[in-house]
């Protein structure tokens, strides 16, 4: 059995009145996940900025996961924007906002500068341990 403990417990309780996977999926959703009000989301969203060493494919899905609690949808551009705004200054930086139209985009040219910035640390470190020895 995949599930332990109380979500054990609660499928098979469950388990003989669901007649298919996606109605389990369903009553799933409903039993735990987490709703926020709108207004909630937005307090969460914009209470917390990319931390210096957050991986931006992490905080880009830590974003997307609150707003896909909102009832409505927000435009990609304006959740570009908002996510965006919310890089660590470092990324900002060297991201231009003007050049990323999709996540993917965001997505891959982060995945770039954040190899750059490996790069560098391991060379400077490099350079120390050079100089150390």
């Amino acid at each position: 059995m995949l599930l332990e403990s109380s979500a054990a417990t609660w499928w098979q309780g469950i388990k003989p009145s669901t007649k298919d996977w996606q109605s389990a999926v369903n009553i799933l959703r409903e039993v735990y996940s987490k709703k926020l009000p709108p207004h909630a989301v937005f307090r969460e969203l914009f209470a917390r900025e990319q931390t210096q060493h957050e991986a931006t494919d992490i905080f880009v899905a830590k974003f997307r996961a609150l707003m896909a609690q909102l009832s409505y949808s927000v435009a990609e551009e304006m959740q570009l924007d908002m996510v965006y705004g919310l890089l660590a200054l470092k990324n900002r930086k060297r991201l231009t906002r003007s050049e990323i139209n999709s996540f993917k985009d965001l997505l891959n040219c982060a995945r770039e500068v954040e190899q750059s910035f490996r790069e560098s640390a391991f060379r400077k470190q490099e350079r120390n341990t050079n100089q150390e020895g």
